[in-house]
């Protein structure tokens, strides 16, 4: 069954997993603190997504 995906439908993901991406952003946040050679991309939350 193929899961057709619209903006509600990703809606209703963010809304449903809001806690979880959070936690996940505040884990990458820590990773990206200096000193490191890490870098934020801008499809970050592109890739949330996908």
């Amino acid at each position: 069954m193929h899961q057709h995906i619209d903006i509600d439908y990703i809606v209703r993901l963010y809304r449903a997993y809001a806690h979880h991406l959070d936690r996940v952003r505040e884990k990458q946040r820590e990773l990206l603190v200096p000193p490191t050679s890490l870098r934020a991309q801008l499809d970050d939350i592109e890739a949330e997504v996908t």
